[in-house]
This record gives C-alpha cells, sequence and structure tokens, in this order.
C-alpha cells in the first residue's frame, strides 16, 4: 500500500499501479471544475499514470490558467486525431497569434472542405461521447521518428533528428 498526501492534508491509502484520476473521482465533489491534470509530488502528471510511490498528490482544474492550457492542448489533440481519421492525407498545423489565440492552417494538396470540417467536428463529439482515453505515452526518439513518418509533416520531422538520441518525447 501506498501513502498519498491529498490538498487537504488528510492521508490516503492507495494501491500500488493506482491513478490520480481514481482519486479525483473519489473526491468529484471537492472540485468547482473539472480537474485535467495531476500533480505528484510538485510534479504535473497525467491523471491516468500509475504511480508505484509514496508522495503528496494536487490537482489542476479546468477553471486555472493551467487548466485552460491543458484543455486546449486536448482538444486541439482530439481536432488533430480525428482530422488523420476522416482524411489520412490532411496536413493540419497549429499556430499561435502575437496574443493568446490559436488557430490551424490546412496545408493539405486538397483543403478541407465545409462537409470535411462537421466530420471532423461529429469525430470529437464522438470521442467525447465514448470516452476515449488519451494517454501519454513518452518515445524515444526512434520511436517517435518511427510514428513521426505516419502522420508527421517533413519539417517536424527534420526537427526530430536534430533530439539528442538519448532523450524521450511525450507524445
Amino acid at each position: 500500500m501506498l501513502a498519498w498526501k491529498l490538498p487537504n492534508g488528510q492521508l490516503r491509502q492507495v494501491e500500488e499501479g493506482s491513478t490520480l484520476l481514481e482519486v479525483a473521482q473519489s473526491l468529484a465533489g471537492s472540485f468547482a471544475s473539472p480537474v485535467v491534470e495531476g500533480i505528484f509530488n510538485n510534479e504535473a502528471i497525467d491523471l491516468q499514470k500509475p504511480l508505484y510511490e509514496d508522495g503528496e498528490i494536487g490537482f489542476i482544474e479546468v477553471n486555472t490558467e493551467e487548466g485552460m492550457r491543458v484543455y486546449t492542448r486536448t482538444l486541439l489533440f482530439m481536432l488533430l486525431v480525428s482530422a488523420k481519421r476522416l482524411r489520412p492525407d490532411v496536413a493540419l498545423e497549429v499556430r499561435n497569434t502575437l496574443g493568446s489565440a490559436l488557430y490551424c492552417v490546412d496545408n493539405s494538396s486538397h483543403k478541407l472542405t465545409e462537409e470535411d470540417i462537421k466530420a471532423i467536428e461529429g469525430e470529437m463529439r464522438k470521442m467525447v461521447e465514448q470516452r476515449t482515453p488519451i494517454r501519454l505515452q513518452r518515445l524515444s526518439k526512434t520511436e517517435a521518428l518511427q510514428a513521426a513518418c505516419s502522420f508527421c509533416t517533413k519539417d517536424r520531422e527534420a526537427l526530430l533528428k536534430e533530439l539528442p538520441e538519448n532523450g524521450q518525447l511525450p507524445v
């Protein structure tokens, strides 16, 4: 058994391999807004990551600045996955404005149509309705390059090649 110190100072006994998602669900009434990320020993982590040590835990809610960044990244991920599922040839690029806004550029040879965009939105909604899990993985440079060949643009592939051999990439 592990001992985790909750944000309110209480200790919670959990099984090895437990996740912060399980604890957050048991404390659901304690939060003002949905929890989007966990904190374990002062480090932000994926809510679904199994943990195997004692520690201090916390949660990031969507109504915070960091929580909104996590939520936005999740929506962008869902957009890109949905677009690739429906149109494998699509080449969307997410860009930042000078302010804090984001927008997408369609670099595909065959541009997305209104019907494509509606279908992508439907696919994203389906992911939500089905509660499709999104899991953070860390890949070696070699694994990331193999994955990049299937969905990244040539410029991103070139960037990956510049990374150190021993590093791991969150994807």
